[in-house]
């Protein structure tokens, strides 16, 4: 499965940052099975968890409408 590239920042953010993913699912109120699965595109995060995954690798998710 082809991951999302908000899925790919947080992955980047968490590297740079030397998290785990168990802290930083620790960190994002998941399991670490499933944040595996998040970053791997198997499973996909709603909005509320995506914005969980940002905060705990210190990214802000916003969302801008377009016209």
């Amino acid at each position: 499965m082809e991951t999302d590239p908000i899925i790919t920042e947080i992955n980047k953010a968490r590297e740079k940052l030397g998290l785990s993913y168990r802290a930083m699912a620790d960190a994002a109120q998941t399991s670490h099975s499933t944040l595996w699965g998040y970053l791997t595109g198997q499973k996909q995060p709603g909005l509320a968890v995506a914005r969980r995954l940002c905060k705990a690798v210190g990214l802000e998710l916003t969302v801008k409408a377009r016209r």
